[in-house]
């Protein structure tokens, strides 16, 4: 705290839970510079960056795609095909991504500058971690030297709307699930060296993930139009209430094998494959959900975090 030349804190976006341990992204406050995976050490509740991990840092981009901007407007003959092209080069990201960033114009409304740094969601399954940067999926184990790249990207319009929702992942053991911002939900058996494309099985048509999570050997995954299970990624099947009711969850949350569900207005329980009603009167405008034994944990965006004993 006296140092005058401290680093600042860095701005946690994203937070998982994996085999009991916690884990953090976090950059700086701006978003365009140095973007690091952080595990929540035991004994003194710090920050410890992951050992031997390679950081992703947009600084570079920021500065090269700036000054291409600004040559292009100087009137240098550079069409969108060759700045994207060199771009690629130097830079990782999806193709799609890069697309918006050169066509970025800076005197427009600032909807892209978020979306030309943005970092995107992490799973962590065992020592394996998954993250998303620039709109593609990348792996990182201990002992290797960079990000592999797992060829898992958006190739959809990446419009204001869509550029702002989150990629949804979930990973355990070398299985990981990807729900794209276009509806499709892929998967890996392998960790992410070769796909399958899970969306013509799925009972029926989904438009937006909205969670997927893993309780070995089964996955859920809550979409707009419903929640949906498999035990084997291939074979897929709706999970109702009592009434057989098909109900959306906005979040769903994992208690050692318990799977717990907020719709816009309810908590949920699933118990023997049905949904069943926990609490009522869900505060508005709930941003994440988590567990802890009795204690079920909202984060709002209005009026904080809040929790409900389940024993009550």
């Amino acid at each position: 705290m006296t140092e005058p030349d401290r680093e600042e804190p860095p701005r946690i976006t994203h937070i998982v839970k994996a085999d009991g341990k916690i884990y953090a992204k976090g950059g700086d406050v701006l978003g365009r510079g140095k973007t690091r995976l952080y595990r929540v050490s035991t004994d003194s509740n710090s920050l410890v960056p992951i050992q031997g991990m390679p950081i992703f840092d947009a600084m570079e981009l920021t500065l090269e795609s700036s000054q291409m901007r600004k040559m292009r407007r100087d009137g240098a003959d550079l069409s969108d095909a060759s700045v994207i092209e060199q771009l690629k080069e130097k830079h990782v990201g999806a193709a799609e991504f890069f697309r918006q960033l050169v066509k970025w114009d800076p005197r427009q409304p600032d909807v892209y500058i978020q979306l030309g740094f943005r970092k995107g969601a992490f799973a962590v399954s065992g020592d394996t971690f998954y993250m998303e940067y620039n709109y593609k999926l990348f792996r990182w184990e201990p002992g290797d030297t960079e990000w592999y790249d797992t060829e898992q990207e958006e190739t959809v319009e990446l419009t204001p709307r869509l550029a702002f929702e989150n990629l949804k992942l979930a990973a355990s053991e070398n299985t990981v699930y990807v729900g794209k911002r276009d509806g499709h939900l892929v998967v890996s058996f392998d960790k992410g060296s070769n796909w399958l494309d899970l969306t013509p099985a799925l009972p029926f048509p989904v438009k937006a993930f909205n969670a997927i999570v893993s309780a070995d050997p089964t996955v859920y995954v809550a979409t707009d139009a419903g929640v949906i299970t498999s035990d084997d990624g291939r074979h897929w099947h709706i999970v109702t209430d009592a009434e057989g009711n098909n109900l959306i969850m906005e979040h769903l949350a994992v208690d050692g094998t318990t799977v717990y569900g907020i719709s816009e207005t309810d908590a949920y329980r699933l118990e023997n494959g049905t949904w069943k009603q926990i609490a009522s009167e869900v505060p508005e405008r709930v941003t994440s959900l988590a567990v802890d034994g009795n204690l079920l944990y909202v984060g709002t965006q209005d009026s904080g975090m809040l929790h409900f004993n389940l024993d009550e």
